[in-house]
């Protein structure tokens, strides 16, 4: 009985120690082999089974893939995408002319990328993507929602921003400003409450966003805010006539609902614009 138990015992040391390395290296190769799995779809997907008759494109959309959509993405040192995800190689900060015809796209999507780039840049990409999008065309905007972020920052919503505090080591001040300023050195969170406090809404997203500057080594961070007046004016001033405000899966456009698309519903903000259209409400 005393050798059994020990047998048994020691059975459960063994498993005890090596179960977690087991599971970490089965992970890692599942991982390999789920990514070379999805690069197979990707390929055979854009390359043979893509039959759509408009020509829809993810803005900023990276390892992406949709049946029948485009990316227009570009590999950086931080963003490292595989080639076969991108259509359109673009860098969303170079201000040059995008690689698409006037009046030749009928849908673009854009969700998380333009709060990496500068009011500038957001400008000019605007007035491209109105450049290219087709009359009737729709350009979706999903972003981070500074007001619902601002109003859960007033209410010291330690649940909302959770995620942002225990995946950067952070406190509720250093995750409210991950969402729109990511703070590059020391902060300061007596002066931040002040401001908070004293400042009008956009002067204090505009106070800590606007002394970022783009960096390639720190591209994934955010330096720019939204809400919807804001993209509302800046989208009217390139073109644009037909602005509302969406839900999460609630574009009018059924190409932009599904799998895939709004994927971040509980912080985001969605917004839709077309051009020159004649049944906007």
């Amino acid at each position: 009985m005393g050798e059994e138990n020990h047998s048994i015992s020691l059975i459960k040391k063994l498993l005890k120690r090596y179960i977690p390395t087991i599971y970490r290296i089965t992970r890692f190769f599942w991982r390999k082999l789920s990514l070379k799995l999805l690069l197979v779809k990707v390929v055979i997907g854009k390359k043979i089974f893509c039959n759509s008759q408009k020509l829809m494109i993810n803005i900023g959309g990276g390892d992406w893939y949709k049946k029948n959509w485009k990316v227009l993405d570009f590999q950086s040192e931080w963003y490292s995408h595989n080639n076969h995800f991108i259509d359109y190689y673009y860098d969303l900060t170079s201000k040059e002319r995008m690689p698409l015809e006037d009046n030749s796209v009928d849908l673009f999507y854009s969700e998380h990328t333009l709060e990496h780039i500068s009011d500038e840049c957001c400008t000019y990409v605007f007035t491209e993507v109105y450049r290219t999008l087709k009359p009737g065309g729709a350009f979706r905007i999903v972003v981070p929602d500074m007001d619902l972020a601002y109003q859960r920052f007033a209410n010291r919503d330690r649940v909302f921003f959770g995620p942002w505090m225990e995946d950067h080591n952070a406190t509720l001040t250093e995750a409210f400003l991950i969402l729109f300023a990511y703070p590059r050195e020391g902060i300061n969170e007596e002066e931040v409450k002040y401001k908070f406090k004293n400042l009008e809404k956009s002067e204090f997203f505009n106070f800590y966003s606007k002394s970022l500057r783009q960096d390639p080594k720190k591209a994934g961070q955010h330096i720019n805010w939204f809400n919807y007046s804001k993209l509302r004016k800046m989208l009217k001033e390139v073109g644009f006539d037909c602005i509302y405000k969406s839900t999460s899966q609630g574009s009018r456009f059924p190409e932009m609902r599904g799998k895939g698309v709004d994927t971040r519903p509980s912080w985001s903000l969605h917004i839709e614009a077309i051009k020159k259209s004649a049944n906007c409400i």
